[in-house]
């Protein structure tokens, strides 16, 4: 398992990022007119919270001075 452990890592960050902006956005719609439209943000949020992931999980990659050698 230790493998995956920096994707482990990422994957929870990318997971709080989402759950942290999903809720923002959710909040400050209003609650009681929620429609499709509504749904565009929280969506909007989520992708940005896989891009988050990708960088977060390349980011040891992206830093090192031999991506080659990397172990992940």
């Amino acid at each position: 398992m230790t493998r995956f452990t920096g994707f482990q890592r990422a994957a929870r960050r990318a997971l709080a990022t989402f759950v942290f902006a999903t809720t923002g956005q959710l909040i400050g719609l209003p609650l009681l007119d929620m429609d499709v439209e509504a749904w565009k943000p929280v969506a909007a949020a989520g992708l940005g919270a896989l891009v988050n992931l990708a960088y977060r999980w390349a980011e040891p990659i992206v830093r090192a001075d031999n991506p080659v050698d990397v172990k992940g």
